[in-house]
């Protein structure tokens, strides 16, 4: 009886179709290279360019658990002629993309267009996205032009309405009743703390729970009486797959009491100084001149 002969590099291949295994790809390839290879893959694929792209979500946030989803999002853009046609109203300005093989990726692209249009209104997500600690795709010239611009040109009223509103409901959904989902603590209290910087100093939140924390809790009595366990919970969530429910943590409740039912009327007060009360039209008409190739250089 003749033996059987393995050669190594064929032991990395399917038989049938002759391209690499998902094992072996996945051996070869980090999760942030797999994740770039997609979405340039997916860019020629539908004749974009991606201008950027990081994560959004627990892991930007810093406090992702060993199974957290990854949430990907993007900035893109179409060659010039596309936003010549006649029906570029109509057209759809949001891509979905998805992975066969991962199952846990959540991938999302806004088209410039929109991008630049929810811009104008500081929209929060978006400025979290485009100031994310984790990259994919790293921002074209003009995106990091539009990144140094929101420093100063967002509306800090806006922000806290997106910050305030969004830990207020999560706040009256998760914490209630004796027992709670603890890692809902995290995302009511990375929203309210948000609120209580940008209130205080005009800037904006750093995405990184942890850093937003500390850079709070320097100025806020508050924040700084609950940081050690927030500490605590980030640090637990990272070390396990879920924290499940536990019982009700009286020092945060107390925060969340008392950020969560402000008057949003205090909001109003905010005064746009002369850098916020500015309109910014031909700076970013430049950037999406530039995003979809009409214009080849920086003025």
């Amino acid at each position: 009886m003749g033996t059987r002969i393995q050669l190594p590099y064929l032991q990395n291949y399917d038989r049938n179709t002759g391209f690499p295994t998902l094992r072996h790809y996945r051996r070869k390839n980090t999760v942030k290279e797999r994740i770039t290879q997609f979405l340039n893959k997916a860019a020629s694929d539908k004749n974009i360019r991606i201008l950027y792209a990081a994560e959004s979500g627990s892991r930007a946030w810093g406090f992702s658990s060993q199974n957290s989803d990854y949430d990907i999002r993007f900035i893109y853009a179409h060659p010039a002629a596309y936003y010549l046609s006649f029906d570029i109203e109509l057209r759809r300005d949001v891509i979905e993309l998805d992975d066969p093989f991962e199952q846990d990726w959540d991938v999302r692209g806004w088209d410039i267009r929109k991008a630049l249009g929810l811009f104008t209104r500081s929209n929060g997500s978006l400025l979290e996205w485009m100031r994310s600690p984790i990259s994919y795709i790293e921002p074209t010239p003009e995106i990091q032009q539009l990144k140094d611009l929101a420093e100063i040109a967002f509306d800090p009223k806006a922000i806290c309405y997106h910050y305030y509103r969004m830990g207020r409901n999560n706040a009256r959904e998760f914490i209630r009743g004796n027992n709670v989902p603890l890692k809902k603590y995290l995302y009511v209290l990375r929203s309210l703390i948000a609120v209580d910087f940008v209130r205080e100093t005009h800037k904006l939140p750093a995405v990184d729970f942890q850093e937003l924390l500390e850079n709070t809790a320097e100025f806020n009595p508050h924040v700084a009486k609950i940081q050690n366990h927030l500490t605590q919970l980030i640090e637990w969530k990272k070390a396990s797959h879920e924290l499940g429910t536990g019982s009700r943590i009286i020092k945060l409740d107390h925060y969340i009491e008392r950020s969560a039912n402000i008057n949003e009327q205090e909001f109003i007060s905010f005064k746009k100084d002369d850098l916020r009360q500015r309109k910014w039209d031909d700076e970013l008409n430049q950037i999406f001149q530039l995003a979809i190739g009409y214009q080849k250089t920086l003025v």
